[in-house]
């Protein structure tokens, strides 16, 4: 069974294995699709004789057409765009003094779009846009918060992550990081760093 590009399937010679039959991938018939390829499939004997695997960015903004290259553009500028708006450095969060009680929120808004709102005290302190399958991402923000805060903090809660952080979630492994956490900085002594 032969792979074919997405651009170029329609106008690729084609021989069905099976009973010899001749054509263009035009010719060919769609058989079964899946998120990132599709079968074709011969039109005289539906035997399976190639697979198209949907385009990479790349592959778009070379052959694509100009409403497609146009798509491709706003999805990696939007990308972009959240990647910015990331929790990635301790600078990007302000200097607190006191104890810290650290609690995560999710917030809905429209669009089924996430928000996860990091709250020092009830003051909120930091917003990002999150996705499924997050419990990586959670962590790291902690180890972001820990090392910007250090022994201020004294508690991390975390609320109705299950949608958050998906099927993949690591309770667990989450609470000892926090635990861990609390603990190796309820006697640390220094300036706080950037990352």
């Amino acid at each position: 069974m032969k792979n074919l590009p997405y651009y170029h399937y329609k106008t690729a010679a084609i021989t069905c294995t099976n009973c010899n039959w001749n054509g263009l991938g035009s010719q060919l018939k769609i058989g079964e699709h899946y998120s990132a390829l599709f079968e074709l499939d011969c039109p005289k004997c539906d035997h399976k004789v190639a697979m198209v695997g949907m385009p990479s960015f790349e592959e778009v903004l070379k052959d694509g057409t100009d409403k497609e290259k146009a798509e491709v553009l706003k999805s990696i500028e939007e990308s972009e765009r959240q990647k910015n708006l990331e929790l990635t450095r301790a600078s990007k969060l302000p200097k607190l003094s006191g104890p810290l009680q650290i609690r995560f929120h999710e917030r809905y808004e429209r669009h089924h779009k996430i928000l996860l709102d990091i709250y020092a005290n009830e003051l909120l302190i930091f917003s990002e846009q999150v996705y499924y399958e997050y419990s990586e991402r959670l962590m790291e923000i902690i180890r972001i918060l820990s090392y910007k805060y250090r022994a201020k903090i004294q508690s991390i809660d975390y609320e109705s992550t299950h949608d958050l952080c998906g099927d993949r979630f690591d309770r667990f492994k989450l609470t000892a990081l926090i635990e861990a956490i609390v603990k190796k900085y309820k006697t640390a002594v220094g300036k706080s760093e950037d990352l």
